[in-house]
């Protein structure tokens, strides 16, 4: 059962995510039609002082619309995510245990040059954590230590926050009823504890090492060390990686040995505001089947099949007016 003020707080965060998606939307097609109007109303502009200006500031105010479209509804995700986190003591699943360097939460900042940038989709961002959260959701919550100090919580996994004198002891209870332990790839003294301790405390199958996006000069030191400290040997970086990177989950039988799972999905299973998604839930298919969980594949991509369905219609079209020609 939620608690009436997390209620409150879940509906104040669905009112921002909403508001936040509604200027993503509109706010770019303000300032371009405001834009319009002056140089439609006052064409003497043009040549002027006033029109330079106009013609400068016009693609900043075009970015600081979204921005704060985009500011207002990863507010609002953050808001969602205390809520949600809120309520994590009375869901009885056992836990997907995430570990990794507070180094690899993504920023505000980050976030929104990457669905500037390279997603190109504005109303629609998801950062690494919801993708994998929503991938893993089948075998349990994903759990993680929230980072000392932050006011709100990053999205994704269910943060929790303790001080430095019960954060250890925390993590060890959570590694003794944890369903699958995922850890990400890193290189601090705390992350170390907690890779040592997740491999004492765990079965070899229960434990994921997450590689996202890894260049040969991090995987070296990392796997040498992952060597020396837990006698665990990972493949080579040439058999795990391409395009000179490495990205996939290292699994492992009983004896320890290292097995690599590269990220990959089917195409037209991706979205491309959310590639990681499907990429996950697909790469993890081993891992559902090993637990005896039903895995499902990721729906078909909404974008790809608008994409067909306006290539066959242009297709059809084309066709038909060239017989009638």
């Amino acid at each position: 059962m939620i608690h009436g003020n997390t209620n409150r707080e879940l509906k104040y965060a669905l009112m921002l995510q909403r508001t936040g998606q509604i200027l993503l939307f509109a706010g770019p097609l303000i300032v371009v039609g405001l834009m319009g109007l002056l140089a439609v109303a006052f064409p003497s502009l043009e040549n002027s002082l006033a029109g330079s200006f106009l013609l400068v500031i016009s693609p900043l105010l075009f970015l600081l619309s979204i921005f704060m479209g985009f500011k207002i509804k990863y507010r609002g995700k953050q808001y969602s995510a205390r809520g949600k986190a809120a309520a994590f003591n009375v869901d009885t699943r056992q836990p997907v245990i995430y570990l990794r360097p507070f180094m690899a939460d993504e920023t505000v900042g980050g976030l929104f040059r990457i669905m500037l940038f390279k997603t190109g989709i504005w109303p629609w961002f998801f950062n690494v954590e919801e993708q994998l959260a929503d991938a893993v959701e089948p075998l349990g919550p994903l759990v993680a230590i929230g980072k000392p100090g932050e006011q709100l919580p990053t999205p994704g996994a269910l943060r929790q926050y303790f001080d430095d004198t019960t954060w250890q002891n925390v993590v060890q209870e959570w590694l003794s009823r944890a369903r699958v332990i995922i850890l990400r790839a890193g290189m601090s003294e705390g992350l170390w504890w907690e890779l040592k301790e997740a491999v004492a405390a765990a079965r070899a199958e229960r434990l994921l090492l997450l590689v996202l996006n890894m260049k040969q000069a991090d995987y070296l030191p990392f796997s040498q060390l992952v060597n020396d400290r837990l006698g665990i040997r990972l493949p080579k970086f040439n058999a795990v990686s391409r395009w000179h990177r490495a990205s996939g989950f290292f699994e492992f039988n009983e004896a320890w040995q290292a097995h690599f799972l590269p990220l990959k999905a089917p195409c037209m299973r991706t979205e491309p505001y959310m590639r990681l998604r499907a990429a996950f839930n697909h790469t993890l298919q081993p891992t559902f089947t090993k637990l005896g969980v039903t895995w499902r594949p990721s729906p078909f991509s909404k974008f790809g099949l608008l994409v067909i369905g306006i290539s066959v219609l242009g297709l059809i079209v084309f066709t038909a007016g060239y017989l009638m020609s």
